[in-house]
């Protein structure tokens, strides 16, 4: 009998260690997280809609001019749709941590709204990579349930087999003349002729720490081959050497074909 009351404490142990329990806010009608953005306490409203992170030009400004972001944090321009159906122009920003409750999502691709009045929105996708999600509207609370404490969007996903080959790789000695969306690139490394491709993305990190041998780079982002989550594809920043995962293929970005001898 003790020895199965024992068993039934540790169970019960580990069933309350594996989730956390977030206590949201209601500001006119809207359930908001709080959190920590690079350091920085703000509040999100929580979105079950939404697939993205959004933040406001005023608290994008405000976290530059405070050195919250830095200028390397700023991946381009793109288009999105708000709940209307309007496109708007945005910006898209790596968000380098998001803190919630102890739990923490790295370098998390964002959206800066041109609007000074626009609110800050968490998706549901994107806090659903720390765990199962239960939410509770009469208590206004959060559950992650059997939760990761660490998730980071440049070292997971990445949908791509070893290079076998990877010292037999040949690199264009020029990039394209202009940035291109992913599927331009696509089509334009292979109308160089046979065997001509997008790199994989350890093809491409192979290229970026041995950029030296391979010519002249823009300090700029570069297009990958590989696949990430949905409609998302993988580039490097020759800048700094980082991997992200890419909002959207129809952002442009420089290119630097190969292929194998």
């Amino acid at each position: 009998m003790r020895t199965i009351l024992i068993t039934f404490l540790i169970l019960s142990s580990c069933s309350a260690n594996s989730q956390t329990v977030i206590k949201m806010e209601r500001d006119a009608g809207l359930s908001t997280i709080p959190c920590k953005v690079n350091g920085l306490h703000l509040r999100f409203i929580f979105d079950t809609r939404a697939g993205d992170v959004s933040i406001s030009l005023a608290e994008a400004t405000f976290m530059l001019r405070n050195r919250f972001f830095d200028k390397n944090d700023f991946m381009g321009t793109t288009n999105y749709k708000d709940a209307n159906g309007n496109i708007y122009e945005g910006i898209k920003i790596n968000i380098k941590e998001i803190e919630i409750a102890g739990l923490k999502l790295r370098n998390v691709t964002a959206s800066i709204v041109k609007n000074l009045q626009a609110p800050l929105l968490l998706g549901q996708s994107t806090i659903s990579k720390l765990g199962t999600i239960q939410l509770d509207l009469n208590s206004n609370t959060l559950t992650i349930l059997n939760g990761k404490n660490v998730f980071d969007y440049s070292e997971k996903s990445i949908n791509t087999e070893p290079d076998k080959d990877i010292d037999k790789l040949i690199v264009a000695e020029k990039d394209f003349t202009k940035r291109m969306t992913w599927l331009e690139a696509i089509a334009a490394c292979s109308e160089l002729g046979s065997g001509w491709r997008l790199p994989t993305i350890s093809e491409l990190k192979k290229i970026y720490l041995n950029k030296e041998k391979y010519g002249i780079f823009v300090l700029d982002g570069y297009w990958s081959s590989s696949d990430g989550e949905g409609n998302k594809s993988w580039l490097i920043d020759f800048y700094n050497g980082r991997q992200y995962l890419t909002a959207e293929r129809k952002n442009e970005y420089y290119i630097r074909a190969v292929k194998i001898k």
